[in-house]
């Protein structure tokens, strides 16, 4: 009798979320999310970094997989320690398809997990119901797509998947499909006072908006005394030699404000402080459409945020000094972006910069290519924030 209901159960979750137009949306969803989520992630880790995708049964685990190698035929192997995608979940010889084609035997999945804790491996996601989300530690793995309705204890260690530290990883991060708030909230109830008083989860995104605005305000003022907004003339090269403008007025001793006392900040050092805080709370908040007015300011300031960090690197190697590995990650996964064409020009010659002015130069040019916020939704690992991210498609 207790079988038949299971089975039941597992008949209707099939029918309410594995509808096929919910998979192929949800997959199209997760897709475009993952492409600006990892790549944002390649300025703090140095690779994309791993994410996990929970499935509320294994048929719809298999077809969710479909849908999205549909999208991406590129990430799919047949092979167990090739490809981009895997799915991992226990089953027996009695299974059928398409449940069937991802049942392994316990060394295959062994070999999966090994692939999930190496940053370096080719693996980026891995569709899970049950395994690995209690008890298995990933750190490269900072996101979790969650399509399945968890309570309580499995919820919360399932939310630790992505608490990890690991290199320069800010935040972890979770988008939830499937009905969340209520069951989250009576999970918290079973935190002791301290941890309810400190928000561990559920910082609403509007927090981040208010921030992410702020931010912005404070580094206008900050920079106020170059007037790079004047030299965007619409052309490539305007913004390549505006981000350079700011970037030497904010290093230049000679600059108001950089003439401090001993133990004060100039005002480079407040503009890394504040630049490197709107890095964190634009990856929280930059699919909010309020944002949308302060999109090519964010971008702005961030691409200087950038070039002052590959110069500071410049002058502590020839002052013989170790670069930061956070600066390292940064200028190596990270090439700052100006223009929607992809077109090759040459940054130094555009900046108004011979070739002598900047020490160790490596190569007369580098590709310029489009860097395009999209919607990321983020939950630090101090403080989760939680977002409903298309939740429409679990009704």
């Amino acid at each position: 009798m207790e079988r038949a209901k299971i089975e039941q159960s597992v008949v209707v979750i099939n029918a309410v979320y594995g509808a096929p137009a919910r998979l192929a949306s949800l997959a199209g969803e997760i897709v475009t999310h993952w492409a600006a989520r990892s790549g944002e992630m390649r300025k703090f880790i140095g690779s994309p970094g791993k994410a996990f995708i929970v499935g509320a049964t294994r048929e719809i685990c298999a077809r969710l997989y479909d849908e999205i190698v549909t999208l991406r035929p590129e990430w799919h192997h047949d092979a167990v320690d090739k490809g981009v995608i895997k799915v991992v979940y226990s089953g027996s010889v009695q299974d059928v398809m398409p449940v069937a084609k991802h049942v392994r035997r316990e060394g295959q999945n062994k070999v999966i997990q090994k692939r999930l804790r190496d940053a370096e491996d080719e693996l980026q996601i891995v569709i899970v119901k049950d395994m690995m989300l209690t008890g298995f530690d990933a750190p490269p793995l900072h996101t979790l797509y969650l399509d399945r309705p968890l309570k309580g204890a499995l919820l919360m260690q399932t939310l630790a998947r992505v608490n990890r530290t690991f290199r320069g990883k800010p935040d972890g991060l979770l988008v939830a499909f499937a009905p969340l708030v209520d069951n989250l909230s009576r999970a918290l109830a079973e935190y002791t006072d301290t941890d309810r008083a400190t928000k561990p989860v559920g910082r609403s995104i509007d927090e981040a908006v208010d921030l992410t605005t702020t931010l912005i305000a404070s580094l206008d003022e900050l920079c106020a005394g170059y007037p790079w907004r004047k030299q965007l003339t619409g052309a490539q090269k305007s913004w390549v030699k505006a981000v350079y403008g700011l970037t030497n007025y904010l290093r230049s001793p000679t600059t108001p404000g950089n003439q401090v006392a001993e133990g004060e900040e100039t005002i480079g050092d407040r503009f890394r402080t504040l630049s490197n805080q709107l890095a964190r709370a634009w990856a929280l908040c930059s699919g909010s459409q309020t944002l949308e007015h302060l999109r090519s300011t964010a971008r702005f300031y961030e691409e200087v945020r950038v070039w002052m960090g590959k110069f500071d690197a410049q002058q502590r190697q020839a002052e013989g000094k170790a670069v930061p590995e956070e600066i390292q990650r940064m200028l190596a996964a990270l090439v700052a972006t100006s223009t929607e064409s992809g077109e090759i020009i040459d940054i130094y010659e555009a900046a108004g910069l011979p070739t002598t002015d900047v020490p160790g130069r490596a190569a007369p040019a580098m590709e310029w290519s489009a860097s395009r916020s999209r919607r990321r939704v983020t939950t630090s690992p101090i403080r989760w924030l939680i977002s409903l991210t298309s939740s429409h498609l679990a009704r």
